[in-house]
Parts: C-alpha cells; structure tokens; sequence
C-alpha cells in the first residue's frame, strides 16, 4: 500500500530538502541584520479543511495559499495557470483541444482527475459549470474579487462531503470590498497567435444606517483566438510521430522519427486490401496511380513517402478559441447585532471553438466492383482476378470548407448561481445557513460530422438501369429514400449535394441543476484542562438533476463523433459533527496538543449510507518553532449524474468465450450504471512546519501524503467482463453478460461503467518562505525580497484492476488511464522584489525528466533515447508598477527563453509531436495590462 511507503521515498526526498537547504543557507549567511520583507506570500489561511474555527488552532492539514497580490503578479487569468503555480494540481488537459475536452480550467489535485477535487466559492460547494462531467470551470468565477486561493492537499470529505479525496480548493471572494476597481489585460505570443483580451471591473458600497448594509457587483470578459496547430512552431516542423516497427523480429518494437506520415489514408484514398489493388491512390479526377509509401509502413503509420499522407497535426489546436463573459453581484445586511442576512446572483456563459480529426475511414470503406463512380482499369483488374470487394482508407479532408474538413466543436456554456443566506450567535453559539441553486446548461454543436447511416448508404452506388446515372443501390428498392451517391475516388471528388447528405451537425443540449441547503453551528460548549473544546455541526440536503435532448440522428448513435444526452437525478442528506480537543498546553514536554475529529454520515437515494471520518493531531513540542502535525481520514466520492445514467450505447467487438474456447463477436453495451456505489478512500498526511527564531521571515514544511482510492468508477473492457465472471467467480460480472437460448454463445455484453479500479499514490509536499529586506544581502540594494518554493514528489501513481497494475509516476507521456502520468518531482520557485512603487516577481517552473511510457521496456518497446522525455525549466518574469494610488500598470512575459517541449509524441490517428500537457506548447508569450482602484 503506498501511504506505508514512506519510508522508500526518503532517499529520493533527500535531495530535493537538500536543494531547498542549499538555497535558504545561501541567503541566510548572507544576512547582516534579520528583517521581514512586505509580500503577501505568507497569508492568512481561511479555508483549513476544518470546519471548526477557533483562534489558536492550527489546521493538522497541509494548506497552500496564494493571497491577493500574488494572484495579481500572476495576471488576470490567474486561475487558469494555477496548475504551474502550484505543483500538487495536475496539469490542465482540458486546456488543449487535442484532448477533446472543451477547454475549461478545472482543478486536479495529485492527478487523481477533477471529480476527485472538490471545489468551494466561499466555502460552499461552487456551481458545476460542464454538465457532462460536473465540473467547475474556474474561469467562470469573478475573478476580480478572489481574494485568496487555498488549497487543502489532503482528504477532506468528512469536513466538506463527498468529492475531497484529494482535497479541497476554496475560491474566497471578497465581500466586503468598498470602491472601484477595473482590469484590462491583453496578450500574444511571439508567434503573433494566442491573441487575447481581458476585462474585469467591480463596485462595491455600504448603505443604511451604520453602514450595515453591502452591495458589490462585477463583470469579467475574456476573449482568446487560440492557437491553430503544432506545425505553428519550430519543434514540429520534422513532423514527429511515434511509429511501430513493422517487422516483428526487430527490437524496438516502437520508435520515434520525423517525417512521420500516415500509411493507410490520404485525400483522394488508397487502396489497402491485399492483392493486385494494394496501394493504388487517386488523383482528383479518380485516374489511379500508385501510392508512394514510404520506410517502416505499418498499419497507422510510416515514414516518408506520400507528402500528402502527412500527419493531422496541422490541423489540431494546441489551445481553443475562447469567450466568456461573466456577471456576480452580492448584498448582505446586518439586521441586528447578532443576525445578518446575505444573497449574491453569478451568471457566466463560454463559447469555444476547435477542430478535432476529419471524419477520418483508416482502410475501412468497403467498395463493390459495380461502384459507380470505379474508374474502368480498377473494374477490369478486379473482374480477371475474382474480386468482388476492395476496402480503401481516406482522410475525407474535403468533407466540409472549413478547416481540412474536420469536424468543428463549438459548445457553449451557460452558468446560473443564486444564493441567499444568514449567519447570526446565540449565547456563545455562532450559525450560519444557506440555500443555493446552480443551473449549467451546455449546447453542443458538432458541425460536418459524418451521419455513419447515410454514408454507408451513398458509398454503395451503382449504375441506375434506367437511367444511366450513379445511384445509390439503396435508391433501386425505395426510390423516395433521399440518398445522394458520394464519389470518393480523388481529393475535391464528392459532390456538394452528397457531402450535404453524408454530413450533418449534431445537436446535444444538456441541463443540469443543483438545489443545496445546509446549516452550520459552532461554539465551545465546555472546557478542558488544557482549553476550549471546540465543535462544529451540520446538515446539508442537496438534489441534482440532468436532462438533455439531441437530435433524432444523435439519438439514435448515427454521428461518428457525438454520443446522446444524459437524463436522470438522485439526492443527498448528511450531517456532520467535528470537535478540536486540547489535550496539553504549556507542559514541560509540550507546548501545545490538540486533536480534530470529524464524522459525517451521508445517505444517497441511489446507493444508501456512507461513513466518512476524520483523525488529524497538531503537536508543538517546546515552542513555536517546530509542529508536528497528522491526518487520517476516510473519504468518498459519489458517482456523478454522468457515470449513472449516461445512455447505453452498442458495438461490436470479439470476446473469447471461457465456456465454449472459441472467439465470437459480441454486442457491447456501454454507458453509466445507476447501481454505482461511492468510491471509498483512504487519506493519510503526515509533516511538520519549521519557523526558528533564529531566522525571522523563514518558514518550511515537509508533508508526506498517502491515497487508496477503493471501488474507482471506470470503464471495463468486454474480454475484462467475462474474464472477471468465468475466471475470477465474480458474479457482479456475470450478470452483464446474455447468452443465446439457443446455441448457448455470447450474445452481449454490458461493459457499463463498474466499481473496479483502485488508485493509489503517495509523494510528498514540500514548501518553504523567506521574506528578508534587501539591505540584509547588501545594503545598497533598496526593497523586500520573498523567496518561495512549492515542491511535489510523487513516489507512486498506480492504477489497478484485474490483476494488473500500472505505474504512472515517473511517466511524462500522455498515455494511459490516468492522462497523462505525472514526474516524479515537479516545483515552483517564486522570487518577488518588492521595491515601491514596483514589484517584480520571477518564477521557475521545474518539471523532472522521465519515461514516454511506463509500460514500454527500454531497448524492446522503445530504445532507450526514444523512451526518455527530457526535463524542463521554464522561466517566467512578471511586474507591476503604481503609477499613482489608483494607476497600477502590470506586464508578464511567460516562456522567457521560449523553452520548447521535450517530444512526447503519441501513436493515434493524429500523432503530436508534443502530447503531453505536463509541457508548454505555446512558447514565449506577453501580456500587458493596467489595473484602476479609487
């Protein structure tokens, strides 16, 4: 189990404390006289994990907060680089439409994917702003009023309910802001693409008598034309792909190269069947010619040849273009001394567009020999040799105007928040209450999307008899059926009135609404020998629903790129109490000692009661300089609306049946599976925080952390599920598998998602702080300096299930469950000078070297320079200048030396030279700004 590893890890971990040791000492003797700088970098934590608030305690889990300034020093799409600022969030793959995600900047902490992180505004559960998934999109936020951004890298579930297995970010907005204040920021990179612009402004007042009442409203837009392809930037002009080795009894069995190009389809289509046809291509007018294949030709790919058979890359976005735009407004009102009462109201919408691969057929178009549109010599080949059939790959990048032909993804997204609540003391007892509802809606439009019915409808023409012309075969037996035969033979081939046919856009409208309340109360009830008993308890009722509708062809699964809509709902009560226990103060052996306990009991009308609980221990043993301090926990994460009632989709694909030894094909049923129990986890941290008073200004800590997620929701394979039933006895499994009444064969299989997996990792945080003025290095040089390092160690990410178990740690590729792996170690190193009126913060960003895949075997799946990514330092310089008290002009240059990524390359029908999120693709990048506040 990885949360025992500790102590594997230490060699490892040595390092990095060394590193971290080197550079504070250097600092440190350079000294002539101690002094605390001015940043903001250490900052008050507001959100600890702990619902209980007592002055004096100190979260036992690790917490890191970026304040105010910091953010800013970021610029003013601060969210959506929070990944690189903080080393424990994965990298964003939703950033970059080569994913297939729409370009939203959600939080992934250790990796463990989104869902497992859960998000708060102000402590409350924040609105879900993708439906599919149910996720919350950051950029949606006000982001001109977040005041700070904790992270709680730790589980948290027992505090805050379902969906902290890997821990809790909590947005804080500022609502207690008095003037106004505005944002404009705009940006490109050096390649004059990624060109974006972005506005915020916000206005905030008291009124009433005494100022007891508050008002603030504010606006964000943001607008961003992306990044069209790789073939934009210098380390993808050699056209990089990972190609398997064609031969077998040759080692590697995989490599990387250049001019890597793609064997099996072109423009105008080849040929790919074996016999006297195989490799015969088509010029734009359907006369044949033979392809020109290249060296190591494989089933995907080859290198060299045909120039037109190059890769998708050109094609692909390495970011989407983007608009948003969002409102919030808040008010709140101090009835009487101890009752107040609140509301706000947000609203956003996002827009995005990319491409994704045209509605590519990879050697899977079967024509007849009495095809319409078959060029003479081909029919007469096929006539003296007996064939009736050839099949043919093609890229159909003429199947539409725009972009290659590619399909065209432009959803847009629409979020809704209202809230009121209130929050008042009785005797020594503080409460607070709340109702929210958060509605998100996504309309989906796929456009030239290939309708799979109509195209094999009009691939199938022939000669009509009666009239000489191509018709679809179809056509002959119902004359009113519309079908419009497609030539496919040569680039530009297909007519207008066919494309019109074969193509479509598909429609996919998703809602989803949130209803929550809950009630929170606190106090100190009693006392111990060593102080206040403090306690925290809750009830919160939440229903979420989802309901969607497409169109009729969506519906019924006939787009190649587009699934239907999700319709369904479940609720949730739970209750919770958590106390904090001092059990020393002031003694001989300790200076302070105290436990946090929580328990929450959750009842889902889909799946029963859970248990969730919580032991953390803070202990200072002499004074204030050293802490000790623990969390175990036991965490869960329910199934969301998509993983129960996604639509059951079918297919087909070839199982081995156990029983009778002999290989059938098998109907799949996949899509989500109302009988999902809740993923159960296991949550240990343990470190310490070091402040000596030898040192004013420095701060450290050293966190290990541990996660077993048991019974993790995913998908099975087909040959998984009847594997799982006839060799493991699992009778869960059995009951997705029909048989035949009659010959007693495989019928279908249900490979709906299941509780199979389990998840684990564990690693270590690292952080440190030390603010010093500039006089104590020289005393000519004027200001504060602060100096900041975020380290993450990960020993282990590993994904099991049936018996096999995969290594993601240490694997820099985009491959596999867990997409992508993450290195070993990555950190930030934050230096800010603050000299007024100017600041200048420089950040490095370090990402540690590793594997293009774990799975692959140095020297056989791979050679051993191919299967290794390089590491990377990426260095960012950021600075602010107060013009006047209200005039602040801002200026960041990210990617400085325009560091270009390691090749991660992948082995799909789009290979990237550059897979792998964990790197920046868009090079050296600017943005200027001013910022106003009277």
């Amino acid at each position: 189990m990885p949360i025992f590893r500790l102590a594997r890890s230490r060699a490892r971990l040595s390092c990095s404390t060394a590193v971290l040791a080197l550079l504070t000492s250097s600092v440190a003797l350079a000294q002539t006289e101690p002094s605390v700088g001015t940043s903001d970098s250490i900052e008050t934590v507001t959100v600890t994990g702990s619902r209980v608030s007592t002055a004096g305690f100190q979260s036992p889990t690790p917490v890191t907060v970026l304040g105010e300034k910091s953010l800013g020093l970021l610029g003013n799409t601060a969210l959506h680089d929070l990944e690189y600022s903080i080393p424990a969030l994965a990298p964003n793959v939703a950033v970059v439409s080569q994913s297939g995600n729409p370009g939203l900047s959600t939080f992934n902490l250790r990796n463990l994917g989104p869902t497992r992180t859960l998000v708060l505004m102000n402590g409350m559960r924040a609105m879900p702003s993708e439906p599919t998934n149910n996720t919350v999109d950051a950029n949606l936020l006000p982001a001109i009023l977040i005041s700070n951004v904790n992270v709680v890298t730790g589980g948290a579930s027992a505090a805050y309910g379902s969906d902290a297995v890997a821990g809790v970010v909590n947005l804080t907005i500022d609502n207690n802001f008095v003037g106004l204040k505005g944002n404009f920021q705009a940006g490109m990179t050096e390649y004059s693409d990624y060109q974006n612009l972005d506005g915020s402004i916000a206005y905030g007042t008291n009124f009433g008598a005494g100022d007891k009442g508050h008002f603030e409203i504010a606006g964000d837009w943001y607008v961003n034309n992306g990044v069209c392809c790789q073939t934009s930037r210098p380390w993808d002009k050699a056209e990089y792909g990972l190609v398997a080795n064609p031969n077998p009894n040759t080692l590697p069995h995989n490599f990387v190269s250049p001019n890597t190009r793609l064997a099996t389809e072109n423009p105008g289509g080849i040929i790919t069947s074996n016999g006297p046809l195989k490799g015969l291509t088509f010029a734009p007018d359907g006369t044949p010619s033979p392809f020109q294949y290249g060296s190591s030709v494989g089933s995907i790919f080859m290198i060299g040849g045909d120039p037109r058979a190059g890769d998708f890359a050109r094609y692909g976005n390495i970011s989407n273009e983007t608009a948003r735009i969002t409102g919030y407004a808040s008010a709140s009102y101090q009835i009487a001394e101890d009752l107040a009462v609140n509301a706000e109201v947000m609203v956003g919408r996002s827009n995005y567009y990319y491409a994704v691969i045209p509605n590519i057929d990879p050697a899977d178009i079967t024509i007849t020999r009495d095809n319409a549109f078959l060029n003479s010599s081909i029919r007469a080949t096929m006539i003296a040799n007996g064939l009736n059939t050839f099949t043919m790959g093609r890229t159909n990048e003429d199947f539409g105007p725009k972009e290659g032909g590619q399909v065209i993804i432009a959803p847009v997204f629409n979020t809704h928040h209202m809230a009121v609540g209130a929050n008042g003391k009785l005797s020594d007892w503080t409460w607070k209450a709340f109702v929210q509802y958060n509605s998100d809606t996504m309309a989906d439009r796929l456009y030239q999307d290939k309708n799979l019915k109509n195209f094999a409808l009009a691939v199938d023409s022939v000669v009509s008899p009666t009239t000489g012309q191509p018709v679809c075969r179809a056509t002959l037996t119902n004359p009113s059926n519309g079908c419009v035969p497609i030539n496919l033979f040569g680039f530009g081939a297909p007519s207008q009135a066919a494309l019109n046919y074969v193509t479509g856009t598909s429609v996919v409208n998703e809602t989803e609404t949130e209803l929550d309340a809950g009630i929170d109360v606190q106090g100190a009830p009693f006392s111990t020998w060593a102080g206040p008993v403090s306690v925290a308890s809750g009830f919160e009722w939440r229903r979420e629903a989802q309901n969607g509708s497409q169109d009729a062809v969506t519906a019924a699964l006939g787009y190649y790129n587009e699934t239907p809509a999700i319709a369904g709902s479940y609720t949730v009560a739970e209750g919770y109490l958590e106390t904090v226990v001092p059990l020393a103060t002031d003694l001989s052996w300790a200076k302070n000692l105290e436990v946090d306990l929580a328990g929450r009991i959750t009842g889902y009308s889909t799946s029963g009661i859970t248990e969730t609980w919580k032991v953390g221990v803070n202990y200072t043993p002499l004074d204030d300089q050293f802490r000790i301090r623990g969390t175990w926990s036991h965490d869960i994460r329910a199934p969301n609306l998509s993983e129960l009632f996604q639509p059951r989709t079918l297919g087909l694909q070839t199982v081995l049946d156990p029983v009778t030894g002999q290989q059938t094909v098998a109907t799949t049923v996949n899509g989500g599976n109302p009988l999902l129990l809740p993923e159960q986890a296991n949550n240990l941290t343990g470190g310490f925080v070091y402040a000596p008073d030898w040192l004013p200004g420095f701060q450290a800590s050293i966190d290990y952390f541990g996660i077993s997620v048991h019974g993790a929701i995913n998908t099975l394979a087909p040959q998984q599920v009847v594997n799982n039933c006839y060799q493991a006895n699992l009778p869960a499994y059995c009951s997705q598998i029909v048989r035949n009444p009659g010959n007693g064969g495989i019928n279908s299989v249900t490979v709906a998602k299941f509780n199979f997996q389990t998840l684990e990792t564990d690693g270590a945080d690292i952080e440190a702080s030390y603010s010093f003025a500039g006089e104590d290095l020289w005393k000519s040089i004027p200001g504060n300096f602060t100096v900041r390092m975020l380290g993450n160690y990960v020993e282990h990410l590993q994904v099991s299930a049936s018996g096999q178990t995969l290594e993601y740690a240490g694997q820099d590729g985009s491959v596999g469950t867990v997409t992508p792996g993450l290195p070993h170690f990555r950190s930030n190193l934050t230096t800010v000078w603050d000299w007024a009126p100017f600041t200048v913060q420089a950040d490095l960003h370090y990402i540690q070297g590793g594997t293009l895949n774990n799975a692959y075997i140095l020297g056989v799946d791979i050679s051993q320079h191919d299967g290794h990514v390089a590491n990377r330092t990426y260095l960012d310089i950021s600075g602010t200048y107060d013009y006047t008290d209200h005039l602040q002009l801002f200026g960041k240059m990210a990617n400085v030396l325009d560091t270009a990524p390691p090749l991660t390359p992948t082995n799909i029908l789009k290979p990237l030279a550059s897979g792998s999120p964990l790197f920046d693709q868009l090079g050296r990048s600017f943005a200027l700004g001013v910022r106003v506040k009277f």
